[in-house]
């Protein structure tokens, strides 16, 4: 990739710049095209989600959950990339995982066997939406805070959960 700034041009010659106009598309194509050879194993998982570089799968039984996941790691090895895995199994008692912003967290008693929650980054605790010194309208922090309990609601299965990410994003 190469930028421009006044007169100098620079060249990027590892990664790409987050938050750049192509970096997220550049990110979604290479991932799609690394992943396509390998799509006959994937597919072997009952749900395989992907967003950009980050991917969540769902997969019945130890074999096929290595299968998977060492089918990744070739493929990701053999485009010279790493991965980093985080992983959780309803075999463990109190497991969890991140994805996005939603916790996973294995829960023994309920229907699936796991539960999601809302999942609040370390880096966005103290986050803003909007200066709350801006010349917005009044409608505009209100459809913010009302977005955001309906994304929290959707996020954590039971109310006790919501209630508790309503109370810790106040």
């Amino acid at each position: 990739m190469i930028t421009q700034f006044e007169s100098n041009f620079y060249i990027q010659d590892k990664g790409i710049v987050t938050g750049d106009n192509h970096s997220v598309t550049l990110a979604d194509i290479t991932v799609h095209y690394i992943l396509e050879p390998y799509s006959f194993v994937i597919e072997s998982a009952e749900i395989f989600r992907r967003f950009i570089d980050d991917i969540v799968w769902l997969s019945f039984g130890s074999d096929n959950t290595k299968d998977i996941r060492d089918t990744l790691e070739t493929a990701f090895t053999s485009a010279s990339l790493e991965l980093t895995f985080r992983e959780t199994s309803t075999i463990e008692a109190d497991g969890s995982v991140e994805f996005l912003d939603v916790h996973h967290c294995v829960t023994p008693n309920e229907k699936y066997g796991f539960i999601t929650k809302d999942f609040v980054e370390v880096i966005a605790e103290h986050r803003c939406f909007i200066s709350g010194l801006s010349h917005h309208p009044c409608s505009t922090f209100k459809s913010i805070v009302f977005r955001e309990a309906i994304r929290m609601r959707r996020l954590s299965e039971r109310d006790e959960d919501y209630q508790s990410a309503r109370t810790t994003s106040e």
